[in-house]
């Protein structure tokens, strides 16, 4: 999930989003909160704002620039580990159980 970190509005939509992930998505999905455009000189969004929603959310956190490739690499890093953490120890059977409920939905939809 990504907000501009030089514009407050944006940031302000990251908890409605993030109770649309607790309702829709697994429950230990893996979220990366990511405060784009840290090139920018002026910034709306402090790092401890941006840090704190992500730790009330249960979300990883990073800042980056996706302009000038500040942290881009780091953040994907840190959400494959996540990933690897909680879906590498799955069974064979609980991971096709994963993906059966994920086509289930998409068959309920519209």
């Amino acid at each position: 999930m990504v907000y501009d970190i030089s514009n407050r509005d944006t940031f302000l939509n990251v908890k409605k989003w993030s109770n649309h992930i607790k309702d829709s998505a697994e429950k230990d999905v893996c979220v990366l909160l990511v405060g784009n455009k840290l090139d920018k000189d002026s910034r709306e969004v402090s790092f401890e704002e941006g840090e704190m929603v992500a730790k009330e959310c249960k979300f990883l956190f990073i800042e980056m620039s996706a302009k000038t490739d500040i942290n881009i690499k780091d953040g994907f890093q840190k959400l494959v580990e996540q990933m690897y953490t909680i879906y590498g120890t799955k069974t064979k059977q609980e991971k096709l159980n994963l993906k059966k409920k994920k086509n289930e939905k998409k068959k309920n939809c519209c």
